[in-house]
């Protein structure tokens, strides 16, 4: 009885251990693109706003690499109330757990969030979350206004 109490306990110990020091963890830079359209009569968007909302999300979610562009939307030198339908394309890379991996990552919280253009920030947020690995850990959105807030908790590999 007392070699086998010994023996769960060393046994306990070692499963411990390997828990407490984990491994490391590999990844690869991956490349990833995404297609983002935007057609509302009641809100508009230059592409500027678009660009700068992916490039802020990208970089938030570990993306590099990253490379933008967009047409439509309001442009300045229109006439005013003159609008074209948005079509935001990006181009990026992030990093994908793989065995075989060459650089060594760990998982980290980020949280996307804000107050402004409720609707349209979800929509690219959850357009650029499709591309990126991730873990969805709480998502809060109140978009009943175009002031409306969003926060998405997840997790990434960094």
């Amino acid at each position: 009885m007392k070699l086998l109490l010994a023996f769960v306990s060393i046994f306990s110990l070692q499963s411990f251990a390997s828990l407490e020091l984990g491994s490391e963890v590999l990844a690869n830079r991956t490349e990833k693109s995404i297609e983002f359209n935007w057609n509302s009569n009641r809100s508009y968007y230059a592409c500027s706003y678009a660009e700068g909302q992916a490039r802020k999300y990208l970089r938030a979610l570990g993306a590099q690499d990253i490379s933008t562009d967009c047409r439509g939307g309001i442009e300045y030198g229109r006439p005013q109330w003159s609008w074209m339908p948005l079509s935001l394309d990006a181009q990026f890379t992030v990093l994908e757990q793989d065995d075989n991996g060459s650089e060594p990552v760990t998982n980290q919280k980020v949280v996307l969030r804000g107050n402004e253009s409720c609707e349209f920030n979800v929509k690219l947020i959850q357009k650029l979350l499709a591309q990126v690995n991730h873990t969805l850990v709480k998502k809060s959105v109140n978009c009943f206004e175009a002031r409306g807030s969003y926060r998405f908790e997840v997790e990434v590999v960094k």
